[in-house]
């Protein structure tokens, strides 16, 4: 989605519950990024626990499938496993789930500080907002990651594009690829094309 590179994510669409300090704020949590000079190239909050989180506004509902994660760059710090919700609106969060389930998914984070971790999603996800929630973590709570997916409109028989989305259990998801190939199957043959 373009967390590593500031022309795409800014460092405003960055927040964060906490940070432990000017260093450690969350728009130093881009995936492969390196300490410099002051900055420790990671986010870490100032608490140890389950409520801390850091949060990617994508300013526009994507298709999220997956994350990619790290833990701080040349320490023994990192992420064992989190939680991670979403939500259109910034205010309503809904965690991912397993199909047809309301626990809060826990995923399996890293097992060093340095090698990308990734998860992919059973399903892809609208949305605006992201957050993650670290669980379990290696010293501290130190965190870079990435977010996987892209923005890909829906053809509909009026020729127009949407992007619709499904709520299946608790989570909305957009319909697999299947449903616009037949979508535009079912237009082009009302069309002879």
């Amino acid at each position: 989605m373009g967390l590593e590179q500031r022309s795409q994510i800014t460092d405003v669409q960055f927040t964060a519950s906490t940070s432990y300090d000017f260093s450690t704020v969350a728009n130093q949590a881009r995936l492969n990024n390196v300490a410099n000079g002051r900055m420790v190239g990671a986010w870490i909050p100032r608490f140890k626990d389950d409520q801390q989180w850091i949060q990617i506004d994508l300013l526009h509902p994507k298709n999220i499938t997956g994350i990619v994660t790290q833990g701080r760059p040349g320490h023994n710090q990192w992420v064992k496993s989190y939680i991670v919700r979403t939500s259109l609106d910034g205010v309503n969060f809904i965690p991912i789930t397993d199909f047809g389930k309301t626990t809060p998914l826990i995923f399996a984070g890293n097992i060093d500080h340095e090698t990308p971790k990734t998860q992919i999603f059973g399903q892809k996800i609208s949305a605006r907002f992201v957050r993650v929630y670290p669980v379990t973590f290696e010293t501290s709570i130190a965190l870079r990651l990435e977010l996987l997916g892209c923005f890909v409109p829906a053809v509909t028989g009026t020729g127009t594009t949407s992007t619709t989305t499904q709520t299946t259990g608790s989570t909305p998801v957009t319909p697999p690829l299947s449903k616009f190939l037949v979508t535009f199957n079912i237009w082009s043959e009302a069309f002879e094309l």
